[in-house]
């Protein structure tokens, strides 16, 4: 099974990242959440794994949208707005430059790691994903990564 981590720390997921291959995942990583639309347009993912705040150094932007980054993955990966900030927009306009996804990708399994919660953040994810969006803080036990892991479905890798 092929999994997809973005997340601009990825120098910290040593431990994990060794356990995932260990249990016979293959794990592609992206920094950038255009590098995550490269690979998502090459490669099928039986999940992903999202960092709600995805520093782009190469577009700078106000650190009070970073916490947003997340949230603009997914909406430019289900192909979904909702009501946001025009910056936020506009953030969400230069990503539809980004190759699209292949179309099994826009309904992988995902799995928020991050170390700040914020509420209306939180509630426009789950208007995204009808609410069906795994969610776990950092730092990141074994057991949480594992539980999504063993949740994903066997067999969906297309590769």
């Amino acid at each position: 099974m092929r999994l997809l981590w973005i997340d601009d720390e990825k120098e910290n997921f040593f431990f994990e990242t060794m356990l995932l291959e260990e249990e016979g995942f293959t794990l592609d990583w992206a920094t950038t959440i255009p590098e995550a639309a490269n690979l998502l347009n090459q490669h099928y993912y039986d999940g992903i794994l999202l960092d709600q705040q995805i520093k782009d150094k190469s577009q700078p932007i106000d650190s009070d949208l970073v916490v947003w980054m997340g949230t603009l993955f997914i909406c430019w990966l289900k192909n979904q707005r909702v009501h946001l900030d025009q910056q936020l927009l506009e953030l969400l306009e230069k990503l539809k430059a980004c190759p699209k996804p292949k179309e099994s990708n826009t309904t992988a399994p995902i799995l928020i790691i991050s170390g700040f919660y914020d509420g209306d953040v939180q509630k426009t994810i789950n208007q995204l994903c009808d609410g069906r969006i795994k969610r776990t803080t950092k730092p990141l036990e074994e057991a949480e990564l594992l539980n999504f892991t063993r949740s994903l479905e066997i067999g969906k890798h297309h590769d």
